[in-house]
């Protein structure tokens, strides 16, 4: 099952943030007004892992934005991963797997891509949710990670991202 979120994109107003939910409110919306917080209180792996085990998993609502505007903004922040990953029907691995379908894809699982060994045994499914963690922090969120990516701070551009993958994916 999956509960929705009802986020914004600008910071929080409450300054009050408790449980699971708010690790994904304060993720996309930045909550108390403090980044590096914020960042540090996003769910791991194996916290999403978990999550996801006891059949709960936290989707994305976009909260009225037009996803075609955030996807459209994800496009120009897809520039920075398509130096190591392709997008699209005929997207092959390269420095990096492959995105397409990446949305509901397990962890670790596109064919023919030589994994580190923290993603191949990651047991997680690549929800909105995880994703956004993932992208704030690669190495936090999964620790033994191959990726050399030092993440993407800004709030706003990370959702924008996932709109554009979660589109991009249909």
């Amino acid at each position: 099952k999956a509960t929705m979120l009802k986020t914004a994109i600008r910071p929080a107003t409450t300054g009050r943030c408790d449980g699971v939910i708010a690790l994904l409110v304060m993720l996309v919306s930045g909550c108390g007004g403090d980044t590096t917080q914020a960042l540090l209180a996003l769910p791991t792996a194996a916290q999403i892992s978990e999550q996801q085990a006891a059949g709960v998993d936290v989707t994305l609502d976009w909260q009225g934005e037009s996803v075609a505007a955030l996807a459209q903004h994800g496009e120009r922040l897809w520039s920075q991963c398509r130096t190591c990953h392709q997008l699209g029907s005929d997207a092959a691995n390269g420095a990096g797997p492959a995105l397409t379908g990446i949305v509901g894809r397990p962890a670790g699982r596109a064919a023919g891509f030589a994994y580190s060994t923290a993603m191949r045994e990651a047991q997680f499914v690549w929800s909105q949710s995880a994703l956004a963690a993932w992208l704030a922090r690669p190495w936090r969120f999964l620790p033994g990670t191959s990726m050399q990516y030092g993440g993407l701070s800004n709030a706003e551009d990370r959702l924008a991202l996932i709109a554009y993958l979660s589109e991009s994916d249909q």
